[in-house]
């Protein structure tokens, strides 16, 4: 279906969908795990615990440890929490919507929300944390792909909400710190067994990662030729053009947005130049927009995102000059 007038037509999968529990069951389940709400005062943690208005987030949390038990490591997720999570949610550093401990959280559930998401899209998991290959590298999960390719998986949920001062919003929201989180996933990678290696940023932010932001950093910013030709290529500067970005074969953007819809909203862009034995083809994301180079330009599938202006789909490949 096309998109009318510049409105984006609806790709991302609603929570629903993905649901093997009723949203009574998660919604207890997430008490049983976690506790109490009042365990994590005075942390914002307790009132998205507690709140009316945040039981749809609270139901799917739910879902996600429901996920965990099933494939049997929420015990070693619990733990996790619980240390990382629970003594700052007592005394946080940061409160507000910065909330310290509430990043935390959300930093460990973010691997098990991905594979949440994977697993229910046709994707199977072989492991979440397993050992690290090396004490520099670390691999969040170890998933099968619908194509049958092992891939090994770090998951990053960097940046924060911010907050509003005089109409716009401060100390949050900020793109380079996603950029960051993806480069040093980028070189956790480095020594994954693979053969398919794969980064999901997950930002804790109120708006989504533009598509341009994401394109423009892995595959390079757009160029002009003297002929009055756009496009980029592989010497272009972006994180996939070399070394160790060369090898993974796909970084996608992952968030779960609570608007008039609750929806699971996934950008993937594609690595062009990564090995063809450890490619993840874009079947493989279904209800995500996907970016691949097809031929000689580059085409977002179903249909390109809002807001793509600097790496709309036809975008040429170039030789290098």
């Amino acid at each position: 279906m096309p998109r009318i007038l510049g409105v984006e037509t609806q790709v991302s999968i609603e929570s629903q969908v993905l649901h093997r529990y009723t949203d009574a069951d998660a919604f207890a389940f997430v008490n049983q795990v976690l506790g109490e709400p009042k365990t994590w005062a005075p942390s914002l943690i307790a009132y998205r615990l507690s709140s009316d208005f945040q039981a749809n987030w609270k139901v799917e949390v739910g879902h996600w440890l429901l996920f965990a038990r099933d494939e049997g490591f929420l015990d070693r997720l619990k733990k996790r929490i619980i240390d990382r999570a629970l003594g700052e949610a007592g005394r946080p550093s940061v409160t507000g919507p910065n909330d310290s401990a509430h990043r935390t959280l959300v930093s460990e559930l973010a691997s098990v929300m991905v594979g949440y998401y994977l697993t229910r899209l046709g994707w199977h998991l072989q492991a979440w944390e397993p050992p690290r290959p090396i004490p520099k590298g670390d691999i969040d999960l170890r998933l099968t792909a619908p194509s049958g390719l092992g891939v090994d998986v770090q998951v990053k949920a960097p940046d924060q909400p911010g907050e509003f001062s005089h109409g716009r919003i401060i100390n949050g929201e900020i793109d380079e710190r996603v950029l960051k989180a993806i480069d040093k996933a980028v070189g956790q990678l480095e020594f994954a067994s693979g053969p398919g290696r794969m980064v999901v940023v997950c930002p804790q932010r109120t708006w989504p990662l533009e598509a341009d932001v994401l394109a423009c950093h892995l595959l390079g910013k757009p160029i002009v030729r003297s002929d009055d030709v756009w496009g980029i290529c592989r010497e272009g500067g972006g994180v996939f053009g070399k070394a160790p970005g060369s090898d993974i074969a796909a970084v996608a953007a992952l968030s779960y947005d609570r608007g008039h819809k609750e929806l699971y909203r996934c950008t993937v862009v594609r690595n062009p130049w990564a090995p063809a034995a450890t490619s993840i083809s874009s079947a493989c994301f279904p209800h995500a927009r996907v970016l691949s180079l097809v031929g000689s330009r580059f085409v977002w599938e179903p249909e390109q995102p809002g807001k793509c202006f600097q790496f709309p789909s036809g975008m040429r490949l170039l030789e290098a000059t």
